[in-house]
């Protein structure tokens, strides 16, 4: 009877070992379930020897039988040759990355060596300094000296670092870099980020008229809401006809030109390639071992205030730390897997088009005298607004639709 009880608790323990992982707990579980085998009345310590070591026994078999077969099913799901080493599985995220990923990358370099050349052009005909003369008066309204323009469009067309070295160059207080910076930030490298949003979806017309307008529109909301300066208003008042006479010092030749062209594009097509290989890689990664998820969790609260699903983290991560152009090659890949849905896309896009590179571009924009936290803020707040109301648009349509089929039936 006593064997009994023992065999039955070795059972009961064999259960609560399931979640064990070594043979060391086995050890220690039949170590203290033996120990705690009470006094036998009329026997011996000696004769209750052979009984704590039977009962151990009990246990060690039970747990073998039950335990370990339940955990050998768990984790092998039956079938041993599923479970690989971690750098078997590291191997093989690099080996599914690469097919898609070299041709998402040959397709980034196509558009950014274009959109380059065609910005070459741009500036050896003086297209660029005809726009900012042209758009010079409409920055007033910004709080913005005319020149202010060239910084602009600069950006515009090219990229953040192109409105960095003329805004760097130009004597603007902090207020007048800081609204100069978020209308770039919202409203840069517009052909290549547009070709990459309109990849994954989104409406390339619509992207260029809501980024340049919520650039225009945030600006001029700060320029009613942020102090001015006596600094500002000098700036203001004497800022008449420096962005034509800028405009003329400064027209290098085409050679030169064409020499800062290849050095430029070489920097950054080398410097795309290996982002694009490392976060294509890294995704892969991440999701194979489950961090995603994890990720997906913490961010669920911040994302659910932006109007996003949690789903979107990563993409959402690194949009706002690489940016758009960098990160193009994620999202086209998550696009493709179906990871996400073409709603899903669109509400992202909907944020990170006026709220990404919140890393780098951010800090370099600060580095010259912006107000990072109102850089970042002012964009959080459109974007804010961008998402909810692009889905309140998209609630009236389905309801629209629903009323029109009724109709019809």
């Amino acid at each position: 009877m006593y064997l009994c009880r023992q065999e039955a608790r070795g059972r009961r323990a064999c259960s609560a070992w399931k979640d064990c992982r070594a043979q060391k707990s086995l050890q220690s579980l039949e170590i203290q379930v033996c120990a705690e085998v009470p006094a036998v009345p009329g026997k011996t310590a000696g004769e209750r020897k052979p009984l704590a070591e039977s009962c151990g026994a009990s246990v060690l078999r039970a747990t073998n039988e039950f335990g370990m077969g339940r955990m050998k099913s768990e984790i092998l799901n039956e079938n041993p040759e599923q479970v690989t080493s971690t750098k078997e599985r590291l191997v093989k995220c690099v080996k599914e990355v690469l097919p898609s990923t070299t041709k998402t990358c040959i397709w980034l370099l196509k558009i950014t060596i274009g959109v380059s050349v065609l910005i070459l052009f741009m500036r050896y005909f003086k297209i660029l300094p005809w726009l900012s003369a042209t758009l010079g008066p409409l920055f007033n309204h910004f709080g913005l000296p005319g020149e202010a323009a060239l910084a602009y469009v600069s950006g515009y067309f090219v990229n953040m670092y192109a409105m960095l070295a003329i805004a760097g160059s130009m004597d603007l207080t902090a207020r007048a870099i800081t609204i100069l910076g978020v209308m770039s930030l919202c409203s840069h490298n517009m052909i290549t980020e547009t070709a990459v949003q309109g990849k994954t979806g989104a409406n390339p017309v619509r992207v260029v008229i809501t980024r340049t307008l919520a650039g225009f529109v945030l600006a001029f909301v700060l320029n009613l809401i942020l102090p001015l300066s006596q600094s500002d208003i000098a700036m203001l008042g004497g800022a008449v006809g420096k962005s034509e006479a800028a405009v003329a010092a400064v027209q290098p030749l085409f050679k030169e030109l064409a020499v800062e062209w290849c050095y430029s594009t070489l920097s950054i097509l080398v410097k795309m390639t290996l982002l694009i290989y490392s976060l294509a890689i890294l995704q892969r990664i991440l999701s194979e071992f489950g961090v995603i998820r994890w990720v997906s969790k913490f961010l669920k609260p911040l994302l659910l205030l932006f109007g996003l699903p949690a789903r979107c983290s990563f993409l959402w991560i690194v949009a706002n730390i690489l940016g758009i152009a960098y990160g193009g090659a994620v999202m086209m890949e998550e696009v493709r897997a179906g990871k996400l849905s073409l709603r899903d896309i669109k509400l992202v896009n909907q944020h990170i088009g006026i709220s990404h590179s919140n890393l780098e571009d951010l800090a370099l924009v600060a580095s010259i005298g912006g107000i990072w936290w109102v850089m970042l803020l002012s964009r959080w707040a459109g974007s804010f607004i961008l998402v909810w109301g692009y889905r309140a648009e998209m609630a009236i349509r389905k309801k629209l639709l629903t009323l029109q089929t009724k109709t019809t039936l």
